[in-house]
């Protein structure tokens, strides 16, 4: 049970997620369900919901597995308890197995704080380090196309993009439908910043007019373009382009 609860983390399911964790630390009082929960609501904004939850996690935080010491460095980083989270992610790593997906995971929070930082060449190493081992990551692959963007290796941020799009499909239909259709619009809109960088501006501009054609598709674009972080990308993009944002 607790893997297919961290399926739905890798997965970005957190709404399903804050659900099953508290029915199964309900049901049998599972220290790492209770961590998973909160985990969830760190990651749906809801932080004070989330801090209740870890503070009765961070009490008995010797009896975490190193895997569930990573989903804590995980939480507390979304919460902005940066320092403590990057001795939790690094002490994991250091001890997990090589290449589990948990690892993988505690790889690509390490690598966001370092970008948080400013250390993109830490960054990107860990991007890509998670990303080998496990390309369905949505956070990963988001965040490793853009830096690769900011590199100017827009050959290699095609590849990536490409990988995780196939392993976007191997799962899409495991996933609820408000979250695949969100994904599948970051997917989408990395295509379109790539394009727009590499000034393949008719493709962009045939693409925006095919989402703008179907409403309820271009609400969910505009909804990822507003997510999107790398704002500099709005520079380099058709004028009409602009009017969704």
């Amino acid at each position: 049970m607790l893997q297919n609860l961290r399926t739905l983390v890798y997965q970005q399911q957190f709404e399903s997620l804050a659900l099953a964790a508290k029915c199964y630390y309900l049901e049998g009082g599972d220290l790492q369900a209770l961590l998973l929960q909160g985990l969830a609501h760190a990651h749906l904004g809801e932080h004070q919901q989330a801090r209740e939850l870890l503070v009765q996690v961070q009490q008995r935080r010797h009896e975490l597995s190193f895997e569930a010491q990573a989903d804590l460095g995980a939480a507390l980083l979304l919460l902005g308890e940066t320092a403590q989270a990057d001795l939790l992610l690094r002490a994991a790593v250091r001890q997990m197995p090589q290449q589990v997906p948990q690892q993988a995971h505690a790889h690509a929070h390490l690598a966001s704080l370092a970008q948080q930082n400013g250390r993109t060449d830490e960054a990107l190493e860990g991007y890509r380090q998670a990303f080998g081992h496990m390309p369905g990551l949505v956070m990963v692959w988001s965040n490793l196309v853009r830096l690769l963007l900011d590199r100017r290796l827009a050959g290699e941020a095609q590849d990536v993009l490409e990988h995780a799009r196939a392993a976007f499909e191997a799962v899409q239909d495991q996933l609820d439908e408000p979250v695949a259709l969100q994904q599948k619009a970051c997917l989408d809109l990395l295509q379109w910043e790539i394009w727009c960088s590499t000034e393949q501006f008719a493709a962009a501009e045939r693409w925006l007019n095919e989402r703008i054609a179907d409403v309820g598709e271009a609400d969910v674009f505009r909804q990822a373009l507003m997510r999107s972080r790398q704002i500099g990308v709005m520079q380099r993009i058709p004028a009409r382009s602009m009017s969704l944002h």
